[in-house]
This record gives structure tokens, C-alpha cells and sequence, in this order.
């Protein structure tokens, strides 16, 4: 036998384990990123839900106030309107003096 000849039934199945060892580290790094990304979306999906909570918080207070201008804009138009009359009231009085 050639001592330079290569024992095929060696070096295929090493050559295989290797390639199958490489794609094997690639799948690994790639299920790492993955993993990663899932991990960050999963972050951010806890803060929008957090911050979507507190803007409907906000908007809760906002539309109480809303409803207390509201109700005191009635009862500056009410008594507007009571001023008016009891005016008229006195114009009717002081055209009989």
C-alpha cells in the first residue's frame, strides 16, 4: 500500500462529522438569535401593554375633567342666563320710575 494514499473509509466520515459539527454550531447560533429576538419582543410587548395601561389611565382623567368644565360651563351658562333676566327685570323696573 502507498504510504501517500488517503484511507478514504477515514477521512470521508470525519470530513462529514465536521460539515455535520459546522451546520450543527450554525442551526445553534441561528436558534440563538432567534431565541434573542423572541426574548426582546417579548420585553417590548410588556412595555407597550404598560404604557398603552397608563395612556388609557390618562385619557380616563382627562375625559373626567372634560365632564367637570362641562358641568361647570352649564352652571356659568345658567346663571349667565339668570343675570340676564334678573337684568331685564331691573331695565322693566327702571323704564316705570
Amino acid at each position: 500500500m502507498d504510504p501517500c494514499s488517503i484511507n478514504t473509509s477515514i477521512v470521508y466520515p470525519v470530513f462529514i462529522f465536521r460539515l455535520w459539527f459546522a451546520y450543527t454550531n450554525q442551526l445553534l447560533q441561528t436558534l440563538l438569535l432567534i431565541t434573542g429576538a423572541i426574548k426582546k419582543m417579548h420585553e417590548m410587548s410588556g412595555d407597550i401593554s404598560q404604557s398603552a395601561t397608563q395612556q388609557n389611565a390618562l385619557s380616563n382623567d382627562i375625559s373626567h375633567s372634560i365632564q367637570e368644565v362641562l358641568g361647570l360651563s352649564r352652571q356659568s351658562s345658567d346663571k349667565s342666563a339668570s343675570t340676564l333676566v334678573y337684568g331685564n327685570q331691573v331695565a322693566e323696573l327702571a323704564d316705570k320710575l
